[in-house]
């Protein structure tokens, strides 16, 4: 059924180079069509956190449809193109050939749309590539940030592609493992189309390819985004037990290492944060061999020591103490049991060892009360998300895992109200670690593409955990056993390392993403998401009407270029290249922004 899903109806004129125009996207999906109808769905939450105005037709049952010249984009995400009429696939074809932009999501087929979709030889009904067609890798900066990643199998399957390749006209975008072609951009007449040969963009983790295609295939395209960027630290103060004298980090083998948290890591990750302009939320548990019924107690937290002005303190409460005055000191837990009725026998122990937690926070003077709350494990129930509230009503977010996990045990979230206590605000992670594998760099750059929101964690002992040093888990955050630094050998190959090179990329990519505390990200990402942006575009210019203040990325895929000159309410952030167009990052300083273009 055709429905209006976000934003206000208002009339427009057809869509041609010296006309007024409006940026809204007509999402054409078949509700009949059970293998698609999960990219539908990944479609729309996509859109939503873009907040990108469009609406959805739903062809399998509509038979009249609305002036598509109305549109800036096509964004199709169906495989039973089959149900196409002729009359409606003459309006797409026409629409793109007048300079429409359509991107194909889901890979589907109708013989009458095979030129456009840079298919050279149209057959009625292609059949699958016999051979599993699994990787995914990106050949083109026509994406920001996306070029040279190369998903494995593992972490890239399932495309199911047709037998056929684009053709030599075509821009291929990305491959299979094995060099298939797997997405395209060709143009039609005046438009521009980009085809995905696969049904990959139906995934969580692919938003931001969705968004990207979108921004491809219009003449010019306005993006709002929330510029954001989180990064956590797990477990610190780390535990340093009484018995973690025995834990060795190759470079510093000989180090306790208290002190190599206190001389070594925590100066070398502050040392990082200044270069690149990084703010730290640091997330503590308070006593790791604590129980889960009273009493509630904290012997451990004071049994390590270090030496400041020749006095022996606590190391754990200096420490807090100390992040607490240059970052945000949030809340891990009491003890590193996930808030679950599996681990505590109530929800009114969960809540208990919260209060105790508060007063040992105000005994100790670690400032203003937490505000962050993230799950040991990235685990907890319905019954521990409750209970966060009840034993500390000003804490405000919680932060599970974004893209993986079981969402019964409190993964697998969404950005928004978390779902078993609305008192609490929901800012799921994306990424994890010091490597910026081609996974990670991927997550971590479809999340910025998606909404310009980049949320990560880490654990300050990701260099301890080594099988030799704990033979006996299953699981290793560091497995490869790298040093710290590495520097010692001259290799240089460590954690450290490997970090700063993390953030040099996120700075040469992004350099515009700014990294705040999580209580700061919340009224951000609240803002954004609450957010209304009308984008109107004219032959020189385009203008936008919005609720709340925000940035924005304005893409120029016509050879036009903006004029920092004319700009009214609006400053210049950044300004870059994609694949020969342009891309703008600006920042709106009235609620009413006039850009010229050239």
């Amino acid at each position: 059924m055709f429905s209006r899903i976000w934003g206000r109806p208002r009339p427009s004129p057809a869509l041609r180079p010296d006309a007024y125009c409006e940026q809204r996207i007509l999402l054409l999906y078949d509700s009949t069509d059970t293998y698609a109808v999960s990219a539908y769905e990944n479609a729309v939450k996509a859109l939503d956190y873009a907040r990108l105005e469009f609406m959805s037709l739903d062809f399998s049952h509509e038979e009249e449809w609305p002036d598509l010249t109305r549109f800036s984009s096509l964004l199709l995400c169906a495989e039973y193109l089959f149900n196409l009429d002729d009359r409606q696939v003459v309006a797409i074809r026409s629409y793109v050939a007048q300079g429409g932009g359509l991107a194909v999501i889901y890979r589907g087929w109708n013989v009458g749309l095979a030129d456009l979709l840079g298919v050279p030889d149209g057959k009625d009904w292609p059949t699958f590539v016999a051979l599993p067609v699994e990787a995914l890798h990106f050949t083109t900066d026509i994406f920001p940030g996306f070029q040279g990643i190369q998903l494995s199998p593992e972490d890239a399957s399932g495309h199911e592609p047709y037998d056929f390749e684009p053709s030599s006209q075509a821009q291929v975008i990305a491959t299979s493992g094995h060099g298939r072609p797997l997405a395209w951009f060709v143009r039609f007449g005046q438009g521009r189309v980009i085809y995905w040969n696969s049904a990959v963009l139906a995934e969580k983790p692919m938003r931001g390819l969705i968004i990207q295609s979108l921004m491809c295939v219009q003449q010019m395209s306005v993006l709002p985004i929330a510029n954001v960027a989180t990064i956590q630290i797990d477990d610190f103060p780390p535990a340093c037990e009484p018995d973690c004298a025995a834990l060795a980090v190759s470079d510093y083998a000989d180090t306790h290492p208290v002190t190599f948290f206190h001389r070594i890591w925590l100066p070398d990750m502050t040392a990082l944060a200044e270069d690149f302009g990084l703010i730290y939320t640091y997330l503590p548990i308070f006593d790791y061999a604590g129980v889960g019924e009273p009493p509630f107690e904290f012997d451990n937290w004071h049994a390590q020591k270090v030496e400041i002005h020749g006095m022996p303190v606590s190391y754990k409460t200096h420490t807090a103490w100390t992040v607490a005055r240059t970052g945000e000191l949030g809340l891990h837990g009491y003890n590193h049991d996930p808030l679950t009725l599996e681990y505590w026998p109530d929800k009114a122990a969960m809540a208990s060892a919260l209060k105790a937690v508060v007063e040992h926070w105000k005994l100790n003077d670690f400032g203003p009360l937490p505000t962050t709350y993230v799950p040991p494990n990235n685990i907890y129930d319905a019954a521990g998300a409750r209970a966060i509230s009840e034993a500390i009503p000003g804490l405000q977010v919680i932060c599970g895992l974004y893209l993986s996990g079981d969402f019964e045990l409190g993964a697998d979230r969404e950005f928004g109200p978390e779902p078993w206590n609305n008192r609490l605000f929901s800012m799921p992670r994306a990424t994890w670690g010091y490597e910026r594998t081609d996974k990670q760099r991927f997550a971590m750059v479809s999340q910025i593409a998606n909404m310009g929101v980049w949320t990560h964690f880490l654990h300050a002992d990701d260099v301890y955990d080594t099988l030799g040093n704990y033979p006996q888990m299953p699981y290793h955050r560091n497995p490869d056993s790298k040093p710290w630094r590495g520097s010692g050998t001259g290799q240089e190959d460590g954690l450290f390392y490997a970090f700063q090179a993390w953030m040099e990329f996120t700075r040469s990519e992004f350099p515009w993403l700014n990294f705040v505390e999580t209580r700061a990200a919340l009224p951000i990402v609240k803002s954004h998401l609450d957010n209304a942006v009308d984008v109107r575009f004219a032959r020189n210019s385009l203008s936008l009407s919005m609720k709340h203040l925000t940035c924005f990325q304005l893409r120029l895929n016509t050879g036009l270029h903006l004029n920092p000159a004319g700009l009214s309410n609006a400053e210049l952030v950044h300004s870059q290249s994609c694949n020969g167009n342009e891309l703008y990052t600006v920042r709106a300083i009235g609620h009413e922004v006039k850009l010229e273009i050239l």
